[in-house]
């Protein structure tokens, strides 16, 4: 049998991928599964360096201004990967396309394995490997809930969001996918205009007793 490990780490990154969503009605009951495509893992990192307004998650709380931002976390990764990559291109005699990194990875795929390099091929899985993982890390959206109080900086009034609609400004809690104990959770307010952050469980304690202590004030 043939090793397409490199093949099949190629292929994670450079080709799209297919997720089957449940559709539900407002009360719950299921309607239909349907397939949702979405680009390959190293066009969703360049794409997410500078987000559009289509881009952001389906979110009615993105404001103009928070739109088309430069995201510096996924562009020192874009530029991490392009640079490994071109390096990858050169010794293969590949032209690398900074603006099509997944036809770049293809193009020095075939190129690499004309050449038979297979001494250096673990190395290479590795590598592609790491940036899959880095990629989809950084693409999952995190886990959150409602943290039941009201933002303590801009208070309890409700804010309007640029679909007109009025919307309760409570704290949210997000926490990674992978990472269940909160270790490297945060507490954010959901008002656009504002978007008060605490960082880490120690940040998120103090403020929860913080915000106990102003709701027995009030209620005593």
């Amino acid at each position: 049998m043939s090793d397409t490990r490199l093949l099949d780490a190629v292929d994670a990154l450079t080709k799209p991928t297919i997720d089957h969503v449940k559709q539900t009605t407002d009360d719950g009951e299921y309607l239909r599964t349907v397939p949702v495509e979405h680009p390959p893992l190293l066009q969703q990192l360049a794409d997410a360096v500078v987000p559009s307004a289509g881009n952001d998650g389906g979110s009615k709380s993105a404001s103009a201004r928070e739109r088309n931002v430069l995201d510096s976390d996924a562009l020192y990764d874009l530029l991490l990967i392009q640079k490994q990559l071109i390096d990858m291109c050169a010794w293969v005699d590949v032209a690398a396309n900074r603006s099509d990194l997944p036809a770049t990875l293809r193009a020095w795929y075939a190129a690499y394995i004309g050449r038979a390099q297979f001494d250096a091929e673990g190395w290479y899985v590795s590598t592609l490997n790491k940036w899959a993982g880095q990629i989809r890390h950084r693409m999952e959206r995190p886990k959150s809930f409602e943290a039941g109080y009201p933002c303590p900086i801009c208070g309890p009034k409700p804010w309007i969001g640029t679909d007109g609609e009025s919307y309760p400004n409570m704290l949210i809690v997000e926490y990674p996918r992978d990472e269940p104990d909160l270790s490297h959770a945060r507490t954010i307010c959901r008002n656009p205009e504002c978007r008060a952050e605490w960082k880490g469980l120690g940040a998120i304690e103090e403020l929860g007793d913080e915000l106990r202590e102003a709701v027995e004030k009030v209620s005593g």
